[in-house]
């Protein structure tokens, strides 16, 4: 991902997370964020999700993600995704 998207000097690297499927569209993934973001405000972060979970992309979308791109890695298709804090 780095190789593809060079990061700033100051973003950090997002993840990953993974929440229960007994758990899952609770708002968890977003609280963890939310947590995040007030320990570290103003700073931008960098994540990837496999292009095939349409689920996690949604989420990361609705947290305020937006999507810097694809890449690949051992034959797998990732999304790269970015915060600008």
């Amino acid at each position: 991902m780095l190789r593809a998207y060079p990061a700033s000097p100051d973003c950090y690297l997002y993840g990953p997370i993974c929440v229960a499927k007994s758990e899952r569209g609770k708002g968890l993934a977003r609280a963890l964020f939310e947590q995040l973001r007030s320990l570290i405000p103003g700073r931008p972060a960098m994540l990837f999700v496999r292009a095939d979970n349409p689920s996690s992309l949604q989420a990361h979308r609705k947290m305020g993600m937006r999507e810097l791109g694809t890449f690949d890695n051992e034959g797998v298709r990732y999304m790269a995704l970015t915060y600008s804090g």
